[in-house]
């Protein structure tokens, strides 16, 4: 086996392995193009908050506002300036999303910004998102 190929075989064997990551875990990912503030969805993505991605597109950052929940979204804003400002290694966030058959559901964000502008500014950023239920007995 050439190196090539040997390179070529291993890079389908990481890929294989995230996607399976990515399953197992049943994550939402989304990428936010911070400049252009388009936003790249993933089916789960979509899912965790009762909708079908097609229903969604096109996606920018204004889609994630328009199902998080307003108080969670100005907690949120803070985190991220934090994060862009570099206090923070990670973005980690919970917010209430608004899911299609009119309840809230939980869910935590993380992110990381993974590509800067030429003015150290962040370009891009990469999104995990994660549901999860919280009894009410422990939020106020």
């Amino acid at each position: 086996m050439t190196a090539l190929k040997l390179q070529e075989f291993e890079l389908e064997q990481h890929k294989t392995q995230l996607q399976l990551v990515i399953d197992s875990t049943a994550v939402g990912i989304w990428d936010w193009y911070i400049d252009t503030n388009k936003v790249t969805f993933n089916n789960r993505w979509a899912e965790i908050i009762g909708y079908k991605l097609s229903e969604l597109e096109p996606c920018t950052i204004d889609t994630w506002y328009r199902f998080a929940n307003p108080e969670d979204a100005v907690k949120s804003d803070l985190k991220l300036k934090e994060h862009f400002a570099g206090k923070t290694d990670y973005y980690v966030s919970e917010a209430r999303m608004k899911h299609k058959l009119g309840h809230w559901v939980w869910v935590l964000d993380t992110a990381k910004v993974v590509e800067y502008n030429s003015d150290g500014s962040p370009k891009t950023n990469d999104w995990y998102a994660f549901r999860y239920y919280q009894p009410k007995t422990y939020r106020i």
